[in-house]
C-alpha cells in the first residue's frame, strides 16, 4: 500500500524484521501532525490520475495551485493543468525540476490568462510579452535541453527580446570570483564589527 499523496510505502504496510508496534506509533504520530499542518495545505487530500496527463512534479502541484489562486485563476485550475501539459510540449517536453518546472508553470498560467492555445503561442511569439522565465529558458540560461530548443518558437521569442542565444553552458564565460579581494572588501566595509567580537571569516566570504 502507498501513503496518500505520496509514492512512499505507508507505515502500516508489511515491513520485514522491524518492530511493527514502533512503526504504528510513528504512523499515529504523523496522523496527528497532519492535522496541525492542515491550515497550510491547499485542500489536496488525495492523489489524482490526471498527473499522467499534465506530468506536474508533486512538489510543484500545490505551489502552482496557490499561485493560480492568487492570480485569480482558482476557478480555472483544471484549465491551468491542461495548459501545463501544452506548455511542456511547447518547450520541448523538458525535464521538469526547479527551476525548469517553474518555466512550464509560468507559461501555463500565461496561456490561461490570455486564452492562448499552444498553436497561438507559436504563431504570436514575436509579439507576446512572455514571462521572463520563459524567455531566459529559451535563450539558454538554464542550459541546453536534450534534443535542443523548439523552433520556430525560440527564434521568434529571442528576436522580439533582442537577445542572442546561449549555445553552451551558461556559466562557462563567467569571470572567476577573486575570494581574496572580496574578503578584503568585506573586512574593509564591516571591520568595525570586530569591536563587538564579530569577525568576517573565510566562510562568510564564501
Amino acid at each position: 500500500s502507498k501513503q496518500r499523496q505520496s509514492s512512499s510505502v505507508g507505515q502500516r504496510a508489511p515491513v520485514p524484521d522491524l518492530d511493527r508496534t514502533a512503526l504504528l506509533g510513528i504512523h499515529d504520530y504523523w496522523n496527528v501532525m497532519r492535522g496541525h499542518y492542515a491550515p497550510f495545505e491547499q485542500g489536496v487530500t488525495s492523489g489524482s490520475t490526471d498527473v499522467f496527463d499534465h506530468e506536474m512534479p508533486g512538489g510543484q502541484y500545490t505551489n502552482l495551485m496557490f499561485q493560480s489562486q492568487s492570480m485569480g485563476l482558482a476557478s480555472q485550475w483544471p484549465a491551468v493543468k491542461l495548459a501545463y501539459a501544452e506548455a511542456n510540449k511547447l518547450l520541448g517536453d523538458i525535464v521538469k525540476v526547479t527551476p525548469s518546472s517553474k518555466v512550464v508553470g509560468d507559461l501555463a498560467q500565461f496561456m490561461v490568462t490570455n486564452k492562448l492555445s499552444k498553436e497561438e503561442v507559436v504563431e504570436k511569439a514575436g509579439e507576446l510579452d512572455l514571462p521572463l522565465s520563459v524567455v531566459e529558458f529559451l535563450q539558454g540560461q538554464l542550459g541546453q535541453p536534450e534534443g535542443g530548443f523548439p523552433e520556430p518558437l525560440r527564434s521568434r521569442v529571442l528576436a522580439k527580446a533582442q537577445l542572442e542565444p546561449i549555445t553552451g553552458r551558461p556559466g562557462k564565460d563567467m569571470v572567476p570570483v577573486d575570494f581574496k579581494t572580496l574578503g578584503e572588501e568585506l573586512r574593509g566595509k564591516w571591520g568595525y564589527l570586530a569591536k563587538d567580537g564579530i569577525q568576517i571569516s573565510d566562510a562568510d566570504v564564501i
